[in-house]
């Protein structure tokens, strides 16, 4: 269970309350399956009643010339997929230096580190994780489209790191002590990092790397990073020389307090990335290893008067910001898609950031319509995106790139992105994917989809989005598209299926709970009110049978 939260300071709760009617203006009318609500119906009210939010006209600028970079999300190393087969691996890897891990795994038997349908259900094995970096590689090396830099949204780090690693030390017969057992994990966590940056570094060359952190990285456990602490220190040390290669940054500055920074964006004219640290703006935050005396003290208001300063600093050198971060706000779908028996709609209704923190963030973001042209996250492991609505307006989009980690059922993916180095919109991205269902060949990445062609837009963003969104309501073929690439190939993950693709299409627009509701809690009621009753079940055989 987690501790009370503590009381927002009064910058927090002033930026909540400015933004306040980001999440309370009056929702859309509820959408059925039957009777289609109209295209002004289809938002969520995201700005204030009275002007919290006010789309200046922006300085128009010429458009440039395309510019590619590369998105992965979710990398989730998993060294325990092969430890668990081979328990003596434990102590070799202990032994060794992240950056010499590979020869280690490669030391497994070949059949042992085959690609296919069992790489699924468990986070990003050897086999998985070394086919991608090569798959980077071969994209970083193509003349017509090498990447001028790479954006990783979060998650480096396997699920149940700690938890696996004390239960390989059990299997192992190591025997230690708890404190040198907690040396021994906060060791080879590092270590482990060092692996996935070696390699990641080997895979790239000199381009610059733009990392942001997830809740699985850390030492604390999930959801549980210190801010301050001797992970964000150590890590910076070691992410440091990828994102500097972009040029001047505060990344030694900043990320150290609470794993956020913005560097300029090569390639790309007036421009820069900012990377967000909102694992402290889940709602499944706990700080529990801060140090005792108030070290270490939740960063989310010193983080929240960075963003604002550092936008207003782009803006005033009239600079295109593009934002980066792992977990997005609005609506974890997954609940209520697949809800608990016997509970309601509504009861599985869950949000992915704290209301308060929602709103304060909002209230930020809202002064810079100008500035942010789009957002890159993950967390989720499917290919999706949100649309941020003020009224009947798509104001604002947030982008999902798919896992590496093929845990949830999909397939492993990454995406290549077109960008104009002039305007520093987003023009077009193609899914790259490892189909591990395969079987003849094996499995090996290759193209699943680019989105102008598979959906028929003229660019990415919001010109592209909005009518896509429609279309997946509207157009059966539209939809059968999105349920394929949301779990990047696979139909048999059961995530987004014809009986709930609702309530995943409710969260592409639907940012608070109310609105979401009436989105999808009011058409399904609807729905299941008109379908006519179920046939009575056959009465049961007498014992024994018949």
């Amino acid at each position: 269970m987690l501790r009370p939260r503590q009381p927002l300071t009064a910058l927090l709760v002033l930026l909540a309350a400015t933004a306040s009617a980001t999440l309370t203006a009056s929702g859309c009318k509820a959408s059925r399956p039957d009777d289609a609500p109209r295209k002004a119906d289809r938002g969520d009210v995201g700005g204030s009643k009275k002007g919290a939010r006010v789309d200046a006209p922006r300085r128009t600028r010429e458009p440039g010339h395309p510019v590619h970079f590369l998105s992965l999300s979710d990398i989730h190393v998993d060294p325990f997929v092969s430890i668990d087969a081979d328990p003596s691996l434990l102590a070799k890897l202990m032994d060794t230096p992240g950056a010499q891990w590979r020869a280690v795994f490669e030391s497994i038997p070949a059949e042992d580190r085959a690609l296919g349908p069992e790489s699924r259900g468990h986070d990003t094995s050897f086999a998985v994780f070394d086919s991608a970096m090569k798959s980077v590689a071969e994209r970083v090396a193509a003349a017509d489209s090498k990447p001028a830099f790479v954006v990783i949204s979060g998650d480096f780090l396997g699920h149940h790191y700690r938890a696996q690693f004390m239960a390989a030390l059990d299997e192992a017969k190591i025997e230690m002590a708890k404190g040198d057992a907690d040396a021994a994990f906060q060791k080879f966590v590092d270590e482990s990092l060092a692996f996935v940056t070696h390699e990641l570094g080997a895979a790239v060359g000199d381009v610059p790397v733009f990392p942001a952190i997830g809740n699985n990285d850390t030492y604390c456990g999930d959801y549980a990073l210190t801010p301050r602490g001797p992970f964000l220190a150590h890590t910076a040390e070691l992410w440091a020389p990828l994102v500097e290669r972009a040029g001047e940054t505060d990344f030694r500055k900043t990320f150290p307090v609470g794993g956020y920074y913005s560097a300029p964006l090569p390639g790309v004219d007036r421009a820069r990335v900012i990377v967000v640290d909102t694992v402290f703006f889940s709602s499944k935050y706990e700080n529990r290893c801060a140090a005792p005396g108030g070290a270490g003290e939740e960063p989310r208001e010193e983080q929240f008067e960075w963003l604002s300063t550092t936008l207003a600093e782009a803006k005033a050198a009239d600079e295109r910001v593009w934002l980066v971060y792992h977990i997005p706000p609005g609506i974890n779908v997954y609940p209520s898609a697949h809800p608990k028996e016997g509970t309601s709609c509504a009861d599985n209704t869950e949000l992915f950031w704290g209301a308060g923190t929602t709103s304060a963030f909002l209230g930020i973001t809202d002064r810079f319509p100008e500035t942010i042209e789009a957002t890159l996250a993950g967390h989720i492991h499917t290919d999706d995106f949100r649309l941020r609505m003020v009224g009947a307006a798509a104001v604002e989009y947030i982008h999902f790139t798919p896992a590496i980690s093929p845990l949830f059922g999909n397939n492993p993916g990454y995406q290549l992105f077109t960008a104009d180095s002039g305007t520093a919109e987003l023009l077009d991205y193609t899914t790259y994917f490892l189909d591990l269902g395969a079987s003849e060949p094996a499995p090996s990445w290759a193209k699943e989809y680019t989105f102008t062609e598979s959906y028929k837009q003229a660019s990415y963003g919001l010109s592209g989005l909005v009518p896509v969104r429609e279309a997946i309501h509207d157009d059966p073929d539209t939809r059968a598209l999105y349920e394929q690439y949301y779990a990047v190939g696979n139909p048999e993950a059961e995530q987004l299926t014809k009986d709930n693709w609702m309530a995943y299409w409710c969260a592409t627009a639907k940012m608070s709970p109310k609105r979401y509701d009436a989105c999808y809690c009011d058409a399904a009621a609807s729905a299941s009110a008109s379908a006519p009753a179920p046939a009575p079940a056959p009465a049961p055989a007498p014992a024994g049978g018949e």
